[in-house]
């Protein structure tokens, strides 16, 4: 009898976890969101990729990105960035991981930086 209720617990707890759907798993997010659930997303690792514009740079390797919903700092290493010259007006897709810290506050540490079709 013990078995079979351990057994029972052990099916209920995996039919539980089975349940959640991450409803950021999307192609793109927006800055609103990611400022939102940033602790969690910086906790997890999680990828994430963004479309709107680097509107200025502030340091060698700090830029702020806007998309419409909201600015954020951005990240982008040397390496990364596009061999192809842009400015303020043109529209890109960033991907990168998500860094949450009390004192820095969000930003994305950017892997990709890409010209998206035309919208």
């Amino acid at each position: 009898m013990k078995i079979l209720f351990v057994v029972s617990l052990i099916i209920v707890s995996f039919t539980a976890n089975a349940q959640f759907v991450n409803s950021l798993q999307s192609d793109f997010i927006t800055v609103k969101e990611i400022k939102k659930h940033a602790f969690h997303l910086a906790w997890t690792d999680q990828k994430v990729s963004l479309n709107g514009k680097i509107v200025e740079q502030f340091d060698e390797e700090s830029y702020w990105f806007e998309d419409g919903t909201g600015r954020i700092k951005v990240e982008i290493p040397r390496k990364n960035m596009p061999a192809v010259q842009f400015d303020h007006n043109t529209v890109v897709a960033l991907s990168g991981e998500v860094h949450y810290t009390l004192i820095k506050r969000t930003e994305i540490e950017v892997m990709q930086v890409v010209f998206p079709a035309k919208q």
